[in-house]
């Protein structure tokens, strides 16, 4: 997270990090997820759009494994191994989510 925010130069707000099994059941997270591994965040800052920072994140070299774009928040995951750099942009309808390639 410092990465990011020496990138855009402002404090990064982190409304999910680590979820515990039961928690991240609740929240309809995937189960191998990488937020109960400790190793994801959904992420927003203040000035800048969602969609700016994932941009922003995406050109800038730093290593992740998955970013997602989900609209009012970013979803950034890391990996114990080497990571895809997977850009991925969520789309909901009712309540689920599906992936479009990319930034949309």
């Amino acid at each position: 997270m410092e990465l990011v925010r020496v990138l855009v130069g402002k404090p990064i707000f982190v409304s999910s990090g680590y979820r515990s099994p039961a928690v991240n059941r609740i929240v309809g997270g995937a189960s191998n997820g990488a937020h109960v591994l400790g190793l994801a965040a959904d992420i927003h800052c203040s000035g800048v759009t969602p969609k700016q920072l994932a941009n922003a994140i995406k050109v800038s070299g730093i290593a992740f494994d998955q970013l997602i774009y989900e609209g009012t928040w970013v979803h950034i995951g890391l990996s114990d191994g080497t990571p895809r750099q997977q850009v991925l942009t969520a789309v909901f309808d009712n309540g689920r989510a599906s992936y479009l390639v990319g930034i949309a």
